[in-house]
């Protein structure tokens, strides 16, 4: 999956899953999300019941519930899912970062930046960073964009595909955060 071979990563996490269902934690998020961009939203929704069946808590049941939400086109839901999982982990950046998704996928990106920045406090990591590109870029920072693709580059990270074709217009912010997974990876 991490390879973004998700073809060949749902043949095996589906073996996994029909084998032995109790290993949720190895597979469930990452199986939900190729459910997700398949477009399966009612499987993908399915994986995000089970993790919060073992654990009301799991920041990536929220994650992926928030991520179903924002792809079917419901934002303030996708939102207000993110805060949910915060309430149970407020140092969470991923979710943290989740929320500011919701927020630039509505177009707001003002309080997608402020969100951004709270995530951004707490670490610092490839996929936290391709979002705060398009943010910033969207609200014209071409300074703090720039800074961002060289902290990236010096970690030996490049942009993703997807972030890619934003960049170079081939798509919009919006379909950055609500096609596929509604995700920069």
């Amino acid at each position: 999956y991490s390879a973004s071979r998700y073809d060949d990563s749902y043949i095996y996490m589906k073996k996994v899953y029909e084998t032995d269902a109790t290993y949720l934690w190895l597979y469930a998020y990452e199986l939900g999300l190729v459910e997700l961009q398949k477009g399966n939203f009612n499987e993908a929704e399915n994986f995000a019941e089970l993790m919060l069946q073992v654990n009301k808590e799991a920041s990536d049941a929220y994650s992926l519930k928030s991520s179903i939400a924002r792809v079917s086109g419901d934002i303030d839901e996708a939102i207000e899912l993110a805060e949910q999982g915060i309430s149970y982990d407020p140092s969470n950046s991923e979710l943290i970062r989740v929320k500011g998704m919701g927020y630039a996928a509505k177009g707001d990106f003002e309080n997608a930046k402020k969100v951004l920045d709270e995530a951004l406090s707490m670490g610092s990591y490839g996929m936290l960073h391709m979002t705060a590109i398009i943010i910033e870029n969207e609200l014209g920072n071409t300074d703090i964009v720039e800074a961002y693709i060289n902290e990236l580059e010096e970690n030996d990270i490049q942009l993703s595909e997807k972030v890619q074709s934003y960049m170079n217009g081939e798509i919009t912010a919006e379909q950055v955060f609500t096609e596929g997974t509604g995700d920069v990876e």
